[in-house]
């Protein structure tokens, strides 16, 4: 069984319609941090599916802005350093990473469709997901609210007080790989399972259908 319940058809039928195969492809092959427990290339995959339908749920169709969330979802946790690195330079590695894409595939004349009017949507979006003992920036576009709630979505959905399974576990496996690293305590599971009951209680949910799923107890 997957950690992430997501079935590659969908992703892939989403990134076939909005013409993102390049950038698909690119993540898959280059990510280094594809195998993390958490921030690996599954986590990344599952927000990219989840915030087209969040999007879209919320906002309805539009082509260009989701083309936008998805590229943004597919970067935000590129070169994760799992832990060993503040979260703001993880996000200023996947924002260097897409920008390098993007001035590459510009300078190359790369017919890939880069939508590269929104690129600075996009930065804002990625920073939006930054986290060091609280968000450092609340997401202000309706790109930056979906992805803040797609990155969040999969592992507390319908997660109520059962705070065991196994997306929390994996990132508490990746926060102990770290804190090894480091030679400082491991956090016990029970640690663990305080703090994460801690965070959820002061969730935030920005976009429309998440608030409404919210509002029926299903997110917390």
């Amino acid at each position: 069984s997957q950690r992430y319940p997501f079935t590659e058809p969908r992703i892939e039928n989403i990134i076939r319609l909005l013409r993102l195969e390049f950038y698909y492809d690119y993540v898959l092959a280059t990510n280094p941090s594809g195998n993390l427990p958490y921030h690996g290339n599954p986590h990344t995959l599952a927000v990219a599916e989840d915030v087209f339908i969040i999007y879209l749920l919320s906002y309805g169709w539009d082509y260009d802005r989701l083309r936008l969330c998805v590229l943004a979802a597919l970067f935000h946790d590129y070169a994760h350093s799992g832990g060993v690195l503040q979260d703001s330079e993880n996000t200023e590695r996947a924002i260097n990473e897409l920008t390098q894409l993007r001035n590459y595939t510009l300078s190359n004349s790369v017919s890939i469709y880069f939508p590269d009017f929104g690129h600075s949507t996009m930065i804002e979006a990625i920073r939006s997901t930054t986290y060091m003992g609280g968000f450092q920036q609340d997401p202000g576009s309706d790109i930056a609210k979906s992805l803040r709630d797609a990155d969040l979505f999969r592992v507390h959905y319908r997660s109520g007080s059962a705070l065991g399974n196994d997306l929390y576990l994996s990132l508490l496996q990746e926060i102990n790989a770290s804190n090894s690293a480091k030679g400082y305590r491991l956090v016990t599971t029970s640690e663990y399972h305080d703090q994460q009951k801690a965070f959820q209680s002061n969730l935030i949910w920005y976009t429309p259908f998440c608030q409404k799923l919210r509002a029926l107890e299903t997110l917390p």
